[in-house]
């Protein structure tokens, strides 16, 4: 074995043109590979940071098929801890931001309301001090918080005498009690978990959903039984408490599967094409040894001619294989490590809730057996055809290569039918990404800042005392130079501010288990909808007059308008979002055009706007339009909120244009990174049929001499070659389609607008593919064409 690794050392160094090539192919291969695998591992395979976090389920309302998945209110936390046929522990959560003031600059953080179950139900480990008790966690107790690694390293300096102090959330003084560790962060952008201390009100609240829900499955109880059981679960509930909605459901699945559910296609996907790019790589590196086969036949020959045996050549060949996929495998380690970077950039920007990929023990390992496979793969075939020969042909210079130029015809087209599927993965996502931001989002994005500022309620505990600190800071935006308007809204398209509720029309009745009227519901001040240049459909936008102590109007978008008055005009009409006996009715005053507030591929809900001096929340977003950079803008906005306010942080400020860029981050990396690769599979593609036509003009040089001197031309010699290529390509096409309309099934969630058998992008790309195949072609055609009759028949 040692004397058969010394020389297949000794080939590769003997031929440096082919190792050269041979290693690329299959470094680009195996380093694409390896790179996207350690993503993979990184969102789907690593394990959560919680003690047996395979038992970890979420759980939630739903109301299908309008509203599949909802939050869960107080009351229904207390019927899932209940079921205990199936959960050990359950646990609920509501993640909110919250000013940090005191002993810094003030800062906004993510702070997680939690059940005192939270830390048992996970498994959630503390660095220093102790987790709240049940007792904490309940309404009119001393306040107590629990502080993330990250905060008590950058607020705190890293000082374990933190614990026992104080820090004030919302101008609320809480006392430190324990420091989580780095790993154990969850939600993960959470810096501080304080008790939720459900109210006796909170507990009798069916209609307020709000909580996310987190159950451990209780030991016995499979996994997969959880489903059913909540279906059961659900039927008892709604004969109890939801007579009124006989959809109301409960439902659920795995934690980690919830948290990687909108990651996954997209990896997957990636994935699925880097590995066909692999598969292409082999290919050509079988193409190459078939090739180089015909210079190391009569070798074989010879030594099958002084007693080795079949078996020995067939292992001397593959080990040589082995050998050329091990270095490969080296350099595809090189390639990785200079690619996982970028993807880690990648990761960050686009599911900042992963961990970033790394090149790893589990990683190298991934290289090695790719390598291993790999040489198998692209080792087998060539193997098998330098063995299998007739030793008396080889040796009398009978034998033509026939079989060779056959298995390189199968081996281009398999390559060219793995690159059409891959481009046509590439075509249908860049169609759909073209048409994702072909859509009008509603609203003007260019030259927009947004910020936004919470008010704490310790200091701004009724509506008109905000009011007052929001009209002094709309006054203060609007003078500054440089400014169109400005304006502010309580929940901003395409940020992560979601809500939304029922409300009732005067004069109608709904029937019993129908859905109340519903839509997202917004404040906005009367300059929000000329900041972001929402157009006015028929009506009136709100004015200063609509005061807080003024007659209730609102404004619903076009959608609201056609579905709950379809063919006729809201204006004049009358709603409420009061649910109690004493409702409060409000006049449509003005219909708005619909915006996209989740993202521009997602479906409106329609939208219903109140006057924010009606509906004064504590947290806002500032919309400021302006004349040029908006970012130059931010250190006289930051200093106008300070000068109103000095204890508020200023957050999530960042331009409407980027907001926007965001909502399209995981379509645009999947877009580009398939894209890369549909590309790279592309060029290989060329290289296999280039090589294979070039192979076979080499060993076709007698039969196209002699072709040539029976009255040949040129162009019949061309056409010959340049054919060989286009029948290659066309089998690519035709099995590559099919494969295509398989995979494009699989991902069609990743699709928009399009489907995965459009036409258009089918032919386009076929006309790309065989044009290239002919492209590749024509260069060996021509050195055909030059073939010397005379010449090539001595």
């Amino acid at each position: 074995m040692l004397h058969d690794v010394r020389y297949a050392f000794r080939l590769l160094v003997r031929a440096p043109g082919f190792s050269i090539v041979a290693v690329v192919t299959l470094a680009l291969g195996i380093g694409a590979n390896t790179a996207i695998f350690s993503v993979v591992r990184s969102v789907l395979l690593t394990p959560l940071p919680f003690a047996d976090p395979g038992r970890l389920v979420v759980v939630w309302h739903g109301y299908p098929p309008n509203m599949p998945r909802t939050a869960v209110s107080a009351p229904g936390y207390y019927d899932l801890r209940e079921a205990r046929h199936l959960f050990s522990e359950v646990a609920a959560s509501r993640v909110t931001s919250q000013n940090l003031t005191g002993g810094g600059e003030p800062e906004r953080v993510l702070v997680a309301r939690v059940t005192q179950s939270f830390q048992p139900t996970l498994g959630l480990t503390l660095a220093a001090g102790r987790w709240f008790s049940s007792v904490e966690d309940a309404p009119n107790q001393a306040p107590v918080v629990v502080v993330s690694d990250g905060l008590w390293r950058r607020r705190f300096g890293a000082d374990l005498r933190v614990l026992g102090q104080t820090m004030l959330l919302n101008d609320r003084p809480y006392r430190i009690v324990g420091i989580m560790t780095a790993s154990a962060t969850f939600p993960r952008a959470a810096e501080a978990w304080v008790p939720i201390a459900f109210t006796p009100e909170d507990r009798a609240d069916r209609g307020s959903e709000y909580l996310d829900v987190i159950a451990r499955v209780r030991n016995g109880v499979d996994i997969g039984q959880v489903p059913p059981g909540l279906v059961a679960l659900a039927q008892t509930l709604r004969q109890q408490y939801y007579a009124d909605s006989p959809r109301w459901t409960l439902g659920g699945r795995p934690l980690k599967d919830d948290l990687v559910r909108d990651t996954r296609p997209i990896v997957l996907a990636v994935f699925g094409a880097v590995g066909l790019v692999l598969l292409i790589a082999c290919a050509n590196v079988a193409n190459l040894l078939l090739a180089r086969s015909g210079h190391r036949r009569r070798e074989l020959a010879v030594r099958a001619a002084v007693g080795a045996a079949p078996g020995r050549l067939r292992r001397q060949l593959l080990v040589e294989t082995t050998i050329l996929g091990m270095v490969g495998g080296a350099a595809g380690v090189l390639v990785a490590a200079a690619a996982v970077p970028l993807l880690g950039r990648l990761v960050a920007q686009t599911f900042p809730q992963v961990d970033a990929p790394r090149l790893d023990l589990l990683a190298l390992g991934f290289a090695l057996a790719a390598a291993i496979g790999s040489s198998l793969v692209f080792g087998l075939i060539p193997a098998w055809q330098l063995s299998r020969g007739d030793l008396r042909s080889v040796l009398t210079e009978e034998s033509r290569g026939g079989t060779s130029r056959r298995a390189g015809h199968l081996l281009v087209a398999a390559e060219l039918a793995l690159a059409f599927a891959v481009l046509v993965g590439a075509g249908l996502l860049t169609r759909s990404f073209a048409r994702v931001t072909a859509i009008d989002p509603g609203f003007g994005v260019d030259h927009r800042l947004t910020v936004r500022v919470s008010l704490p309620l310790a200091r701004y505990p009724a509506a008109p005392q905000r009011m007052v600190f929001y009209s002094q800071l709309f006054d203060r935006l609007s003078a500054l130079p440089g400014v169109r308007a400005a304006g502010g809204v309580s929940e901003l398209p395409l940020s992560d501010m979601r809500n939304m509720g029922t409300f009732e029309i005067e004069g109608r009745v709904v029937s019993r288990g129908a859905d109340l009227p519903h839509a997202d519901w917004r404040s906005a001040s009367p300059a929000y909808f000329s900041a972001m240049n929402v157009a006015l459909v028929a009506g009136r936008f709100f004015e200063y007059r609509d005061a807080g102590d003024a007659p209730r109007v609102a404004i619903i978008d076009e959608l609201a308008a056609s579905k709950y008055w379809p063919g006729q005009s809201p204006l004049g009409q009358r709603l409420t979002t009061d649910d109690g006996p004493q409702k409060t009715w409000r006049e449509i005053v003005g219909v708005v055009r619909t915006v996209h507030h989740d993202s521009l591929e997602a479906s409106s809900r329609g939208t219903l706007y109140l006057p924010l001096a009606q509906r004064t929340t504590a947290g806002i977003y500032a919309v400021v339009h302006t004349d040029g950079d908006p970012l130059a803008l931010l250190p006289s906005v930051r200093a106008g909120i300070r000068g109103i306010d000095p204890n508020l942080p200023v957050y999530d400020v960042r331009t409407l244009d980027d907001r926007l860029s965001e909502t399209l981050g995981r379509r645009r990396i999947a877009t580009w990174l398939i894209g890369v690769f549909a590309s790279l599979a592309l060029a290989l593609s060329a290289v296999g049929v280039y090589g294979v036509m070039s192979y076979d003009v080499s060993q076709r040089t007698k039969e196209i001499g002699i072709r040539m001197a029976l009255g040949a031309d040129r162009r019949s010699v061309l056409a010959m070659v340049v054919g060989g290529g286009l029948r290659m390509a066309a089998a690519g096409v035709v099995v590559g389609g099919a494969l295509a309309l398989v995979l494009t099934r699989l991902a069609s969630g990743l699709l928009f607008g399009i489907s995965g058998h459009d036409p258009v992008t089918y032919v386009a790309l076929a006309i790309v593919l065989v044009a290239l195949a002919a492209a590749a072609a024509y260069v060996p055609a021509r050195r055909a064409c030059g073939v010397n009759p005379i010449e090539s028949l001595r």
